[in-house]
């Protein structure tokens, strides 16, 4: 819960708490940076996707879990949540919007983005 308050406090702090609920290091451009090829990479990687775009992890030591690249998508989703949060709060709403449809709204945005990366379009 510590590491969720943390994000939700600063989304810009996503990286650092993913990397430290992992043991992992955050990658700076990726996977594929110019001239290194996925497999020079030591370890394993795990790409994470967010709202400013993916997020790449590694760790030597063993490979990531489906429970913890599940906790880590979880916490990349609560920040869109509250980035998405922010931006409906600083804009002028022409009719009230019930908590109901905000979060209707949101999962929307959330299931549009599994799809894009799903499909291979956000790599």
């Amino acid at each position: 819960m510590t590491l969720a308050a943390r994000v939700a406090a600063n989304t810009d702090e996503l990286p650092f708490t993913v990397a430290e609920l992992l043991s992992a290091t955050v990658l700076p451009a990726g996977p594929q940076r110019r001239g290194q090829a996925t497999a020079e990479l030591p370890g394993t990687v795990l790409k994470i996707p967010s709202s400013r775009g993916p997020l790449y992890f590694s760790r030597d030591a063993e490979p990531f879990t489906p429970a913890e690249s599940a906790r880590a998508h979880r916490l990349a989703e609560l920040a869109e949540i509250v980035e998405l949060t922010a931006l409906t709060k600083d804009r002028p709403q022409r009719r009230r919007v019930s908590e109901h449809m905000l979060g209707s709204e949101m999962s929307e945005a959330i299931l549009a983005r599994r799809l894009f990366f799903r499909d291979g379009e956000g790599q």
